[in-house]
């Protein structure tokens, strides 16, 4: 993008950042039509209803994320101390994961259950297994969303995630008959 702004001679930080942020719109408005227009009408021909609810869930993170990329690089235009552009890079990049944390929460509910249901149609499994998977993949998702967090704001993870290796493998250890039965 400096290109483009040297090619027409802009040399405002203001203006840079202006221009930056009206682009970002730009873009997400195109993602919103892309998602709206198109993958809405593909998804509509498919027997299943969970890749119509998929699209609708990830259509306004795919918004979003379009939007904060481009703040935090308008803020890279900006003439500010390198602290204030680690932090405003660090919190845009932190709302962009806390957003797709939540919004795949949902998208693997939904496949979870419509899986389940499916499969115990044809298996006899319960459903009562509905709750274990859902909490299984809040506590993965929510992990990797912290260990994302953590890694953005510099914060030093290798002791927790040979931590959290060694708890997984006792968790493991301990669940093994019961996920046997």
């Amino acid at each position: 993008m400096s290109e483009l702004f040297d090619s027409f001679n802009i040399t405002s930080s203001y203006l840079k950042a202006l221009i930056t942020i009206i682009a970002s719109v730009a873009i997400a408005k195109i993602f919103d039509i892309f998602v709206s227009r198109f993958l809405k009408k593909i998804t509509k021909y498919t027997e299943s209803d969970v890749d119509d609810r998929i699209v609708d869930l990830i259509h306004k993170p795919l918004f979003l994320t379009a939007l904060f990329i481009g703040l935090n690089l308008s803020v890279s235009y900006l003439e500010v101390s390198e602290k204030f552009a680690f932090r405003a890079g660090a919190m845009c990049y932190s709302f962009i994961v806390l957003i797709w944390f939540f919004a795949l929460i949902k998208v693997s509910s939904l496949v979870i259950q419509a899986q389940i249901h499916k499969e115990s149609d044809s298996t006899g499994l319960k459903k009562d297994i509905i709750p274990f998977a859902e909490n299984i993949s809040r506590i993965i998702l929510f992990a990797a969303a912290l260990m994302a967090l953590l890694s953005l704001w510099k914060v030093n993870i290798t002791p927790l995630v040979a931590s959290a290796g060694i708890a997984g493998a006792a968790v493991a250890f301990a669940a093994k008959d019961m996920l046997g039965n």
